[in-house]
């Protein structure tokens, strides 16, 4: 077992006990310090800070097991569980002690917090079925419960707009929800060969979240489409969709060529955010990132190139 150290403000840490390990995610009740959550094979604590003061403990349900833990809203927190024939269910907590709801079990499906997606000023929680690539929308707040589910996996614009994208054979297309019921648009029908992703960013400067849908074709030509939202989150304008060769790093590690090594590479996500630097000191690179679109910069000394990156897994 490999116990980690994990800071948490100057002068503050907590070591785990034998056959543990920590993490510090977020701060659960509110009080400015990130809290720590100690987790064996089957149980979760959730420590006040680096204190020993528990706020929560969570133990095996039957068969299930906790796996992971996050805030909603209003002192909730999520916990999800699961079993070793691939069932995935969560429990919402009140003040870290009251069961208040349990969701239906889900087979080999990833549990996440997704933020408001129904508009209602409560956090909510996705359950994405990785089998049938669907997305089943779970209230955060009282009454609990699934809202709806969907056709495709769930991508937050703002609160109360959510984007659905859907991949078929051979196509690749998008949703626009409001308050998670209210099907405001529906997106034209996009080919692509290898890989495809829809995902909300800002492109136009005007204050609300836009819509970049990417395709990458047999020859690895990616298409880029650029679609701008009001704030309905209906209006549809394409802004820019063109074929280029894209940097495609396959199995999570970029190839460079001999010429470009020593360079500093810097990778952002499509918010603009960086979200990994390094030095460029061989020619392949493992980059431990997420599948998706992503804008890269290599600083070398004699200038930049800057450019679109395509990381399949």
């Amino acid at each position: 077992m490999l116990w980690l150290l994990s800071q948490i403000t100057p002068g503050d840490s907590i070591v785990p006990p034998s056959g543990w390990y920590v993490w510090m995610t977020w701060d659960y009740n509110g009080d400015g310090v990130l809290d720590a959550v100690e987790q064996s094979s089957d149980s979760i604590k959730i420590h006040d800070g680096a204190s020993a003061v528990l706020l929560g403990a969570y133990g095996p349900d039957g068969t299930y097991n906790p796996t992971d833990a996050f805030p909603l809203s209003d002192g909730r927190i999520a916990v999800t569980y699961s079993d070793p024939s691939g069932g995935v269910l969560f429990k919402i907590y009140s003040g870290f002690t009251t069961e208040e709801y349990a969701s239906p079990s889900h087979l080999y499906s990833t549990v996440q917090p997704v933020g408001d997606a129904d508009g209602d000023g409560k956090g909510d929680v996705v359950v994405y079925d990785n089998l049938n690539d669907s997305t089943h929308l779970y209230s955060g707040a009282s009454p609990y419960g699934l809202i709806t589910s969907y056709r495709g996996q769930l991508k937050l614009i703002t609160p109360g707009k959510v984007l659905i994208f859907i991949r078929n054979s051979g196509s690749a297309s998008f949703e626009l929800y409001s308050n998670a019921t209210d099907l405001v648009y529906t997106s034209s029908t996009y080919p692509f060969s290898t890989a495809a992703d829809a995902m909300p960013f800002m492109y136009d400067g005007d204050g609300y979240a836009d819509i970049l849908l990417a395709t990458v074709g047999p020859s690895w030509t990616l298409d880029l489409y650029v679609f701008s939202t009001n704030f309905l989150g209906i209006s549809e304008r394409e802004r820019e969709t063109r074929s280029s060769p894209p940097a495609v790093v396959r199995n999570g590690t970029l190839e460079l060529d001999r010429s470009l090594l020593g360079a500093t590479l810097e990778v952002m996500d499509v918010s603009g955010r960086v979200v990994a630097t390094l030095k460029a000191n061989r020619e392949r690179i493992p980059l431990d990132l997420p599948a998706g679109i992503y804008f890269y910069t290599l600083r070398t000394e004699e200038g930049m190139i800057s450019g679109k990156m395509v990381i399949l897994k």
